[in-house]
């Protein structure tokens, strides 16, 4: 498992190329995170996650109230749900964290791949809407 810890609240990695391989994990521990590569292979069981790297419990702008979820695109769940914030087609914020007892929201991933992207068994974490280009 690879983690990224960075002292920034966002960060750029560039890579000429880009492997996860079977069982591997990289763990985006920052709110934002861009990663290019001119190649990237994600094989079946590979892993790319931020989950959790974005406001922490009741933070950010749209902070759930109460025991309710947060808002981003939309309003979150429950009676004191979080205020949309954010585009939902192109997100480009880090998730706010739940109300209460709810956890951080997911952390914001830009991944731009110039030549060459191979995804088996994609499996991209981010407690946020995952959409292709």
């Amino acid at each position: 498992m690879i983690t990224l810890r960075l002292t920034t609240p966002t960060h750029k990695l560039d890579a000429g190329e880009m492997f996860v391989l079977k069982g591997g994990t990289v763990n985006i521990d920052v709110p934002t995170c861009y990663i290019s590569a001119g190649d990237m292979i994600i094989e079946s069981g590979g892993t790319i996650t931020a989950s959790g790297s974005g406001f922490s419990q009741n933070q950010g702008s749209g902070k759930g109230t109460g025991y309710s979820g947060a808002g981003h695109a939309s309003t979150g769940g429950g009676s004191g749900g979080g205020v949309a914030y954010g585009s939902l087609m192109t997100p480009d914020l880090p998730g706010s964290g739940g109300g209460g007892t709810g956890g951080a929201g997911g952390g914001y991933l830009h991944i731009i791949v110039g030549k060459m992207l191979i995804c088996d068994g994609l499996s991209l974490l981010m407690d946020l809407l995952v959409y292709p280009l």
